[in-house]
C-alpha cells in the first residue's frame, strides 16, 4: 500500500486554466518547483480557478485516500487560497489551507472526498476524470500565491510497485538488515523513485507498513514473500 507524491503532468483539456503564471518555464513547472517567489501561480481576479493533470501511476488496484498539498503565501490575512479536486462532471470538493504569514508554508489537506459522492475507486484516478485544482476565498486586496503543489496518493499497488521497491531497495541492503533500518530505506526509495521519474512521482512507504517491507525484502530470494503487497 504504498503512498504517491504525484506532480502536475499537464493542463491539456482541464476546465479551468485562469491563474497567472510568474517566472518558470510553464504552469506545470511552476507548480512543481519550490522555489518560493522565483515561479509561482497567482489569481487576479475573484473566482478564479486553476487545475492540473497529475501523473497518476499506472499500477493502481485500489484507493485508500487522496489528499492535496502546497505552498501558498498571501500578502493579506483576508485571503486564503484552498486546494481541492474537481471531476469531469463539473462537481468538486475543496480543503481550506495556505500560509497568510506572507512566508511560504507547505499545508496538507484531510482526506478528501470523492466528488459526487461514492468512494475512490481505480477509475477516478485518470487524466480528464480527476483534477488538481487551485482557487481561493476573497476577503482581502492583496495577493495570492502558489508555488508549488501535488497530490498525495495513498493506494493499494499491483505488483509493479514490488518491481520499484525491490530493484531500488535490494541492492542496499545485506543480511544485517534490521527493522531500524527502514526509515532511511524509506527515504532512499523517495528519493530513487523521483529522480527516475523525473520528479512526477515520488513513492514511501507509510510507518505501519514497515514490518510487511522489512520480512518481504529479507526473504527477497522467495517472490512469494512479496504477496502482502499485491492487491491486483
Amino acid at each position: 500500500m504504498p503512498v504517491a507524491n504525484l506532480a502536475m503532468a499537464d493542463i491539456t483539456g482541464v476546465p479551468y486554466d485562469q491563474w497567472t503564471r510568474t517566472g518558470g518555464a510553464s504552469k506545470v513547472d511552476a507548480m512543481n518547483t519550490d522555489d518560493g517567489d522565483t515561479s509561482y501561480l497567482a489569481p487576479t481576479a475573484g473566482g478564479q480557478l486553476q487545475c492540473f493533470n497529475v501523473a497518476w501511476p499506472a499500477d493502481i488496484a485500489g484507493v485508500n485516500s487522496i489528499k492535496n498539498a502546497a505552498k501558498m503565501s498571501a500578502t493579506d490575512a483576508g485571503l486564503h487560497g484552498i486546494i481541492g479536486v474537481r471531476n469531469g462532471s463539473g462537481h468538486t470538493v475543496y480543503d481550506t489551507g495556505g500560509s497568510m504569514s506572507g512566508s511560504y508554508v507547505l499545508y496538507t489537506s484531510t482526506a478528501l472526498s470523492r466528488p459526487g459522492g461514492g468512494s475512490w475507486t481505480p477509475t477516478d484516478c485518470a487524466n480528464g476524470v480527476t483534477y488538481y485544482e487551485l482557487g481561493f476565498t476573497t476577503g482581502g486586496a492583496g495577493q495570492l500565491r502558489c508555488t508549488y503543489g501535488y497530490l498525495i496518493l495513498d493506494y493499494l499497488a499491483t505488483g509493479g510497485f514490488m518491481v520499484l521497491l525491490t530493484s531500488f531497495l535490494l541492492p542496499l541492503i545485506g543480511a544485517g538488515l534490521m527493522l531500524s533500518d527502514m526509515p532511511g530505506l524509506n527515504r532512499e526509495l523517495a528519493r530513487r523513485s523521483h529522480s527516475l521519474t523525473g520528479g512526477r512521482q515520488e513513492y514511501h512507504l507509510r510507518a505501519d507498513e514497515y514490518p510487511l517491507a522489512f520480512r518481504a525484502l529479507r526473504e527477497h530470494r522467495h517472490p512469494h514473500s512479496l504477496s502482502g503487497f499485491v492487491t491486483a
